[in-house]
């Protein structure tokens, strides 16, 4: 039996008012270690137990295993987008989300969206439009980071609203929650770095370790690692030291065969969506944020022909690539490729581009062939905001990444901190911690 703390009684007493009073929504907020999971497993119990209908989702596959793995198999978890039957397409070269054409029927009853930080203008348009007949519950931290080119989720103007203000006693005292709620207390202020030091308490704490590439070595190449791959990540801002961390860790696991993308055994998150139909018209899909595992992979050449269309002519594209066999978070294993050579891909793409200028329906061929290639990147290194929803044991945090955003955005620093930190549920390890510019 779960105990609740009086903060979160209250909040879920001001929830099950609130659907029953027939509001269409609610928010609940908290910050890092207030409880929020805990309390969002005994709104799907209440609700469950009443026979109503209840979905505990996410904005990304992450997330959304993140949930599985707490709340347990008694209630659906599943992603937001997929819940309401979205899929991305092309309008005019913008990618945008769509319904499916044949979307499964959305049953009345109780929705809860949680990470709703990530949630978007145009995602939470089809919310209101989708889920008008059901109660959906927004839950989320404010203090994170917004979706990208948004100030803030559109979810956090709710005029519902619950909030948690205690810490749950298994969080008090936790050196990364102290961290935390000092980045984030701090947010729109000038930077205050006095939380970069040497806190540890038990198993958990924050430490800046001196020899950084022999602490990483040590991590990536640990038989924790090896038995889960989320025992340790990297965060970071750009997508530069993202891609130069990954190298270096490929190198130091796969020797020679480092010059490969991918080696059979090693698994890979999607960085763009994946979709096509296979051999029985059946739709094969990877969504973006997805982690696969490569089973094999061999040089090959992907050819892909374009059709005629008004003035532009039919014509072919031959790219060299690597033939991928990934099997999915679904069990389900695809044979793709992956180009080999960025700038055969860039010539092909400048092509469609300036034929979509002539014809638009270009632009819809342009993205079924993007669609039709994997985008994949090695998991050991990722961009924080690409980490927000995620949760790993121990992360270095790469500091000094991080500050150079506050030459332009000292707030999006803030919450970049702050995001990094809220991964761990072990350790934090910061790395390029100096704080001399």
């Amino acid at each position: 039996m779960v105990t609740l703390t009086p903060s979160q009684k209250t909040a879920l007493d001001e929830i099950i008012k609130a659907h029953a009073d027939g509001r269409p929504t609610h928010l609940l907020t908290g910050y890092a270690g207030s409880g929020k999971t805990t309390l969002m497993r005994e709104v799907a119990r209440h609700f469950a137990d009443r026979k109503v209908v209840t979905v505990i989702t996410a904005p990304t596959h992450k997330a959304t295993a993140v949930l599985r793995s707490k709340v347990g198999t008694d209630v659906e978890c599943r992603t937001i987008q997929s819940h309401l039957g979205l899929q991305p397409s092309s309008q005019g070269g913008r990618t945008t989300l769509v319904r499916a054409k044949r979307p499964q029927t959305i049953p009345d009853g109780v929705v809860i969206v949680d990470e709703c930080s990530m949630v978007s203008r145009g995602l939470m348009q089809w919310i209101r439009d989708l889920l008008r007949y059901c109660f959906v519950l927004f839950v989320g931290d404010p203090a994170q980071l917004p979706p990208v080119g948004e100030e803030a989720s559109p979810s956090f103007s709710i005029a519902s609203t619950s909030h948690l203000e205690t810490i749950v006693r298994q969080a008090a005292g936790n050196p990364v929650l102290d961290a935390a709620t000092h980045i984030r207390e701090s947010q729109g202020q000038e930077p205050d770095w006095s939380w970069v030091r040497d806190a540890r308490k038990d198993r958990s704490g924050i430490f800046l370790p001196k020899d950084v590439e022999g602490w990483l070595r040590k991590a990536f190449l640990s038989e924790d690692f090896a038995t889960d791959n989320d025992s340790f990540r990297y965060l970071c801002w750009t997508n530069e030291r993202v891609e130069r961390i990954n190298r270096m860790v490929r190198l130091w696991r796969y020797k020679d065969d480092a010059e490969k993308p991918f080696t059979p055994g090693e698994r890979a998150v999607a960085r763009a969506p994946f979709s096509r139909m296979d051999e029985e018209k059946n739709r094969q899909q990877i969504a973006t944020n997805e982690e696969v595992l490569v089973m094999d992979i061999r040089p090959s050449r992907f050819q892909h022909r374009f059709e005629a269309v008004g003035s532009v002519a039919a014509w072919t594209a031959d790219l060299p690539s690597w033939e991928l066999t990934v099997l999915s978070l679904d069990g389900e294993e695809i044979m793709a490729h992956l180009p080999q050579d960025p700038r055969t891909l860039q010539a092909v793409d400048r092509r469609l581009v300036q034929e979509a200028k002539q014809e638009h329906k270009r632009w819809k061929h342009r993205f079924a062939f993007q669609n039709a290639l994997l985008n994949l990147q090695p998991i050991y290194a990722m961009t924080i905001h690409t980490s927000q929803g995620s949760t790993f044991r121990n992360v270095f945090v790469d500091l000094g990444d991080i500050r150079r955003r506050a030459r332009t955005n000292l707030l999006e620093t803030q919450q970049l901190c702050y995001v990094a930190l809220t991964r761990a549920t072990d350790m934090v390890f910061l790395v390029n911690a100096s704080m001399k510019d």
